[in-house]
């Protein structure tokens, strides 16, 4: 499966103009909120809906109803997830990166308000 990095762009203008969305920019707004919202830190057990309720509530990554579907990819695939990046692959939209390779990602679901977790797939 082909991964697809979407970052949610925190100032539009930003994200339009840059080329590397999921890279450090100059001011890192674009590049913090990416980390923030698709890099997952410590040890959650892959499909443990619980652990991932509790890890999203910490976050504040709850109650957005248009981002009702979460993905999420572990830091110890921070490299890989630069290479993509930055590789200059296929870019489209302004924040989405398209990989020639493979890589775990978590699948969070939420329910229809946002706030719980439904389900949790590792792709």
């Amino acid at each position: 499966m082909n991964v697809v990095l979407l970052t949610v762009v925190a100032v539009v203008t930003v994200a339009a103009h840059s080329n590397k969305p999921c890279s450090e920019d100059k001011d890192n707004v674009v590049y913090d909120d990416f980390l923030n919202r698709h890099i997952f830190t410590g040890n959650i057990e892959s499909t443990n809906v619980t652990q991932w309720q509790s890890y999203l509530d910490g976050k504040q990554l709850t109650g957005d109803i248009y981002r009702r579907t979460q993905s999420f990819i572990h830091e110890d695939k921070m490299d890989a997830v630069l290479k993509i990046c930055q590789s200059g692959l296929q870019v489209n939209n302004s924040n989405l990166c398209i990989s020639e390779g493979q890589m775990n990602v978590f699948e969070v679901q939420l329910d229809k308000n946002a706030k719980r977790v439904q389900s949790v797939q590792r792709t």
